[in-house]
């Protein structure tokens, strides 16, 4: 069963939603605030969370609007949007489907290294409940509890798609995938581009143009940009020129929305909150606990 998809958010209004939460961050938009809304994060003085204490999923209303004046998110503009990818299929738009048992990908491969997630579920859900398909490398990796657990909690029917040290390459893949499963929901969230401009040697200009060719127009499609140590490893490149790419790629592409996480990482590191890696690239609970928090945030609004 086919529904027609809500109203495509603009990116002026996204931006209207994740500057706020970025501003009141440049701003000094206070660590407690944040808590106070969503217990999960701690405070700057307790540490991260051991990773046997289960994080608590936050409220649909975990970022309030900050008092302070929001300092707007920089982005690129274009004077025209594109015209919209050759391929673009208008009918492959799946919101729901009237299943009464989660139907899992019997396709997916068995992880022999350990880099894998289990499978993908499709689960099933009350008619017009809101999905959304997640799409990713380790990162959501080593956040898919989390992730489901806070989206559930919002309202949202998640769908995971994760292997680690992948790329937009295996990314289409999935995409191709869930549209020949007819669950290919009318909002998509994507992990990449660290492995792509790090070892797997494909552009962040091509990794995006290739996922977006296959995504088309008709979805809302949230990327969530890179930060990571590059100190760590000699080969990671400045994640900074990517993030660049993507904000003017969210200007060619109207259904693109870019999730800012560098921006709230580096903002409450410099005011003293444990937000780092384990390794240099992969999150420690604190960060993978705020990055989650502002892509349900996004989605939300």
């Amino acid at each position: 069963m086919r529904h027609a998809r809500p109203p495509q958010r603009s990116r002026a209004a996204l931006l209207g939603i994740m500057a706020p939460l970025a501003g009141a961050i440049v701003a000094g938009f206070t660590w407690g605030m944040i808590t106070s809304a969503s217990p999960n994060l701690p405070s700057a003085s307790a540490g991260a969370p051991t990773s046997s204490a289960p994080v608590a999923a936050p409220s649909a209303t975990a970022f309030p609007k900050p008092t302070t004046e929001a300092v707007a998110v920089p982005k690129a503009v274009a004077e025209e949007a594109p015209a919209p990818p050759e391929n673009d299929i208008a009918a492959d738009v799946v919101d729901d489907q009237d299943w009464g048992e989660p139907f899992v990908d019997d396709q997916w491969p068995i992880d022999e290294k350990g880099d894998g997630c289990a499978a993908p579920v499709w689960p099933a859900a009350a008619p017009g409940a809101p999905r959304v398909l997640l799409i990713g490398d380790s990162l959501f990796r080593n956040a898919r509890g989390m992730l489901e657990e806070s989206l559930a909690a919002n309202g949202w029917v998640p769908t995971v798609r994760c292997w680690g040290a992948k790329g937009t390459d295996w990314g289409v893949g999935q995409v191709e995938r869930a549209r020949e499963l007819e669950q290919l929901p009318s909002t998509v969230v994507l992990s990449f581009g660290t492995n792509d401009i790090w070892w797997l040697g494909i552009p962040m200009e091509d990794a995006v143009d290739q996922m977006m060719a296959s995504l088309g127009t008709e979805r809302d499609v949230y990327w969530v940009n890179l930060w990571y140590n590059q100190s760590a490893y000699d080969a990671l490149p400045d994640p900074g020129p990517a993030n660049d790419i993507l904000e003017a790629k969210a200007a060619e592409y109207p259904n693109l929305h870019v999730i800012d996480f560098s921006s709230a990482f580096q903002g409450l590191a410099s005011a003293g909150v444990d937000v780092g890696w384990t390794d240099g690239v992969h999150l420690n609970d604190t960060a993978n606990a705020l990055r989650t928090e502002i892509i349900v945030a996004a989605l939300n609004n």
